[in-house]
């Protein structure tokens, strides 16, 4: 059946693991909440903190596509480009109310090959704990993947949408390339198919791309979808040290979100339920970020483990000598 195109690659291939736990870490209510409620926090994307991700690999995708265009020779180029930057107009503010949120999580495995040491990074408890009462949730891939998630009327996993961020600005431009030159292929061969065989000389232009509708949006929308995956884990390499993999989830209701204090303000997120207590859980371990009093400390989330029924998790305290009291 030869290799799959970029993008039936962008759309299907998740075969990425990571080698050990993925870590979230929080802070003390972070905690309380993802144990006594059993349920994560996805953050809509727009209120990560990299704000510009997503609109930066938008740009470039599009760029890219009509550069093809325009470079394609093909007799047609110009008005195919103005009806895919007329498109373009549209999708952008289409894609930013559209409620996309992500949990994010940290590959501690590709730091460091000392167990120990994973879920235990000063960079991780300065950023998202204030360097003190902050908590890393070890999880296990293969348990999340496995139906990990509570289903919920109000949004829809995207379990095929999880993976690690791509820091690579070399990495980020060659798929860029590949996804532009086929999508702008895709949108060629079906404009010139329409052009030889569908369109009806007999009404006005305006009306057969009407009629035509679906058969020349069909590229468009695939390629919106590949654009908008790949934007979703396309990082600046200036984060690359948080080795962060993320699980993105669409809600179903533009007004499914909650809101809560953030970094950066008021930030809405999907409270989503996981089987914490249901063998096999998906958390395996949690370390206990650096605290002045680390024996109650690792104590109380022992305590919260039995409470809520959530069995075979290893708790520890942070080797990090730091502290911020």
């Amino acid at each position: 059946m030869g290799d799959p195109t970029p993008l039936q690659q962008e759309v299907a291939d998740d075969s990425a693991k990571p080698e050990g736990l993925l870590y979230h870490y929080t802070d003390q209510k972070g905690l309380s909440g993802m144990l006594g409620k059993q349920e994560i926090w996805a953050t809509h994307v727009l209120y990560l903190n990299d704000a510009s991700e997503l609109r930066a690999a938008w740009d470039k995708c599009w760029a890219k596509t009509l550069q093809e265009l325009r470079s394609s020779g093909h007799r047609n180029a110009e008005k195919i480009v103005e009806v895919c930057s007329n498109l373009e107009r549209v999708l952008w503010p289409s894609l930013q109310s559209h409620a996309y949120y992500v949990w994010c999580l940290t590959d501690d495995a590709s730091a460091t090959d000392d167990h120990h040491h994973q879920g235990d990074r000063l960079s991780q408890w300065r950023g998202y704990s204030a360097g003190t009462f902050g908590y890393s949730l070890g999880f296990d891939f293969c348990c999340l993947e496995n139906d990990a998630f509570v289903e919920n009327p109000i949004f829809k996993s995207l379990s095929s949408w999880s993976g690690p961020c791509n820091y690579d600005e070399g990495e980020q431009n060659t798929r860029i390339d590949a996804l532009a030159k086929e999508s702008a292929s895709a949108i060629l061969c079906n404009w010139d198919e329409y052009w030889n065989h569908l369109r009806n000389q007999s009404v006005s232009g305006a009306e057969n791309r009407r009629n035509n509708m679906e058969h020349l949006s069909n590229p468009l929308k695939k390629m919106y979808i590949c654009f908008v995956k790949f934007a979703r884990f396309t990082k600046h390499p200036g984060f690359s040290e948080e080795r962060e993999w993320r699980y993105i989830f669409m809600a179903e209701s533009q007004s499914a979100f909650s809101i809560r204090e953030g970094q950066f303000g008021l930030t809405p997120y999907l409270a989503i339920g996981i089987k914490l207590s249901t063998p096999p859980s998906p958390l395996k371990r949690i370390v206990v970020g650096p605290n002045p009093h680390m024996d109650e400390a690792v104590g109380l989330v022992r305590m919260m483990l039995e409470k809520e029924s959530i069995h075979d998790v290893e708790v520890v305290p942070s080797k990090i000598p730091y502290r911020n009291w």
